[in-house]
């Protein structure tokens, strides 16, 4: 991944892709590590190509995968790409715009109430790609329109003009007042950095989760939120499993929907399974796919049960 952007970019965009394919890493993998980032590596942290890089990885992948699925978690990605957009750099600016854009053909007016804290310029631009997949019209990947890319330097200049701005004011101020001030800056950058370090599945925070290989550990083995499908080997979030096993596991054709409890049960006990099955209590309850327990529809329903109350069979947390 720390070749995004740079040089050879074509071939790391190639193997990322196949990672992204294979049924033992999957896209899902590949989005934690792209809105992580290489953490082995500071410099890449702060390389504005290595950034545009990842960027329109995850662009790619919005495009191949769609979002708001088993494979492409809706949230994590939009999160990634608002708090870009007010990065000093343009092109990691224009890119995570492109981003939004195409998150937008997939979620429409979701996005757009998720975008209640971005500067009115930028949400100028953006609606002008909005309107334009509404009425649609083809949105050029590469290169905004020459309106849009005017617009989006303009924002460059309104961050540039008030970080200025906010420096003329620091020299003024007393040497008493500038040393508060920095250490309130250190604290909230630990505090960040702190924050980084965080399952965005499972918000379990850990220090060590910026190395790679320990998140990457957490992911394939512990973290609650996610379960290694039984049929594909793909590690997915636990509340996608039966749309996973319905419509994307590479073993789909082994299941059907049962129209009563709405699970994907295995064509092999199918009749067996709708014979005796129940159905759910209404509309206001999902079942769990590990210990079919129906939960109600809350802001919350999968954390508490797989965090909270601990589900009896989910592996990775009981005994």
């Amino acid at each position: 991944m720390e070749k995004l952007g740079e040089q050879r970019k074509e071939q790391a965009e190639n193997a990322f892709l196949q990672m992204a394919d294979h049924p033992s890493v999957g896209p899902a993998i590949c989005v934690q590590h792209l809105i992580k980032g290489f953490v082995g590596k500071q410099k890449l942290q702060s390389s504005t190509k290595h950034i545009v890089g990842r960027l329109a990885m995850l662009t790619e992948l919005v495009k191949r995968y769609e979002i708001n699925n088993a494979n492409m978690p809706y949230q994590p990605i939009v999160d990634f790409a608002v708090k870009l957009l007010d990065d000093k750099n343009e092109p990691i600016r224009t890119q995570a715009i492109l981003l939004l854009v195409e998150v937008y053909k997939f979620s429409g007016n979701r996005l757009k109430q998720s975008l209640t804290n971005v500067r009115q310029a930028q949400l100028d631009v953006l609606e002008d790609f909005f309107n334009k997949i509404d009425g649609g019209g083809d949105i050029d990947d590469h290169q905004p329109q020459a309106n849009q890319q005017r617009a989006i330097i303009q924002t460059n200049i309104e961050t540039q003009g008030a970080k200025k701005g906010n420096q003329n004011q620091t020299q003024n101020q007393k040497p008493q007042q500038q040393q508060k001030q920095q250490q309130q800056q250190q604290q909230q950058q630990q505090y960040d950095q702190h924050n980084t370090a965080k399952c965005d599945y499972c918000d379990r925070v850990d220090p060590s989760f910026r190395d790679s290989d320990q998140i990457d550990k957490h992911l394939w083995s512990e973290c609650p939120m996610l379960v290694t499908c039984s049929q594909c080997g793909q590690v997915i979030e636990i509340a996608e499993l039966t749309n996973h096993l319905l419509s994307e596991c590479d073993h789909k054709r082994k299941f059907k929907r049962c129209p009563k409890c709405k699970e994907a049960i295995l064509l092999s006990g199918y009749d067996k399974h709708l014979e005796d099955c129940r159905g759910r209590n209404d509309n206001t309850t999902v079942r769990c796919p590990l210990c079919h327990q129906d939960l109600k529809l809350e802001k919350n329903t999968w954390k508490n049960h797989l965090i909270k109350q601990g589900c009896l069979n989910n592996e990775r947390t009981a005994g």
